[in-house]
């Protein structure tokens, strides 16, 4: 796994921890109701935030037992009628709350602090706005029919329910479930935090996923596993060396620079001796470079950088006579006591899991390396990365299994 990989899976991780934790507390935050569920009657206390200055209260969400709906067609949903919610506050409060344009009054024990909202503000019983439900554990459906004390002060705030019909003597206490819309506001902000950074976690991993995918889809395109390493070797020959033709390559890690150059030497020459055998990176496309063609026999091409001798990269290979093959050796990575065999087409030898051998590779990873081991009488065995030897079937085939 690369290191961005990792950092990736590692920066996820880190946003949705918390962001889920984040989610759970606004959640539980929420979902609570002030102590004295389904009571008729509630005596509220706001106390002070700061010394020098009073809270000012988002007030209290109250749902009571009722079912949705204008089932008698007079234009308001039949669970507030004939409900009487009454509430008042002892002291100070705000005008036009948390608007930037308040302005502050004196006690007024009087003030009906209740306001029909079965939805949002302004929004009184009117039957075209379905109102808030909660559904408790016992079975019981709750609607909100309202909001008390908003913008209230310091002081104390009483809350009374009762169901008054015309056509009864007699007023029956109704119950009330609050909750402390301070709270909610609270609970809101949290889970909002927290659903941003799940999100990002969440997008996070599905780049991860899908950037996988592509790979892996590319991979089974161009026949190459995904890279174990993820790397490649900086400097590949493309083609086939022919004496007197032109030599094919392509440089997977170019230096930084404009003063980057490469040519092609002598496989035992100096760095000094490249004679007009180069060209400036800047001035050919690396991914499909040529150089003059050479004669038969070892060469090495070399990358330099900052315009002077610098060698930052060397493939040696051979330029074989016609009716001889040829073969370069890169010396960039492949590790001591390994061996890697590319064919005439550019793919290297890959050992599978399962003992097939597959010659389809365009890169050398660990699956592509054998261990070269010297036997008697000149001979030597190839061992796989997966510790198999590679053996010649009477059939012409090759197995990796032994």
């Amino acid at each position: 796994m690369q290191a961005s990989t990792k950092g990736a899976i590692a920066s996820s991780v880190i946003l949705l921890i918390p962001g889920v934790v984040l989610l759970i507390i606004g959640g539980v935050m929420a979902g609570g109701f002030i102590e004295g569920e389904g009571s008729s009657n509630y005596s509220l206390e706001i106390t002070h935030d700061m010394p020098d200055q009073p809270a000012t209260k988002r007030g209290y969400f109250i749902f009571i037992q009722g079912t949705p709906g204008d089932f008698n067609g007079n234009g308001m949903h039949d669970y507030c009628e004939n409900i009487i919610v009454n509430a008042t506050h002892t002291g100070g409060w705000v005008s036009n709350p948390f608007t930037g344009y308040e302005s502050y009054n004196g006690a007024d024990e009087t003030r009906q602090t209740f306001e029909l909202e079965v939805a949002h503000e302004g929004s009184g019983c009117d039957a075209q706005h379905w109102p808030k439900q909660i559904s408790l554990s016992d079975g019981i459906e709750l609607v909100k029919i309202g909001r008390a004390c908003y913008g209230c002060q310091a002081g104390t705030t009483t809350i009374t329910a009762e169901y008054a019909p015309t056509s009864e003597s007699e007023s029956k206490p109704v119950g009330m479930w609050l909750k402390d819309s301070d709270k909610i506001h609270e609970a809101n902000t949290l889970m909002t935090i927290g659903a941003i950074l799940t999100g990002l976690g969440i997008l996070i991993v599905v780049i991860i996923v899908t950037v996988g995918i592509l790979n892996a889809k590319r991979g089974s395109v161009d026949g190459t596993m995904p890279s174990q390493q993820g790397q490649r070797e900086p400097i590949e020959i493309i083609e086939r060396a022919e004496p007197g033709q032109p030599v094919r390559f392509r440089i997977n890690k170019t230096p930084r620079g404009r003063d980057a150059w490469v040519g092609i030497y002598p496989a035992d020459a100096p760095n000094q001796e490249h004679g007009d055998r180069w060209h400036w990176l800047r001035d050919i496309d690396v991914n499909n470079a040529t150089l003059p063609g050479q004669s038969a026999g070892k060469w090495s091409i070399r990358v330099f950088q900052d315009g002077g001798y610098h060698l930052k990269h060397r493939l040696d290979f051979e330029i074989a006579a016609k009716g001889e093959t040829s073969a370069h050796v890169s010396y960039d990575n492949i590790a001591e006591g390994k061996v890697a065999f590319k064919s005439v087409h550019g793919r290297y030898l890959s050992a599978q899991p399962d003992g097939r051998a597959e010659w389809n590779r365009d890169r050398a990873d660990a699956w592509e390396y054998f261990h070269l081991e010297k036997r008697e009488n000149g001979k030597i065995a190839l061992k796989s990365a997966h510790g198999k030897y590679v053996s010649a079937q009477p059939d012409g085939s090759v197995q990796i299994n032994r």
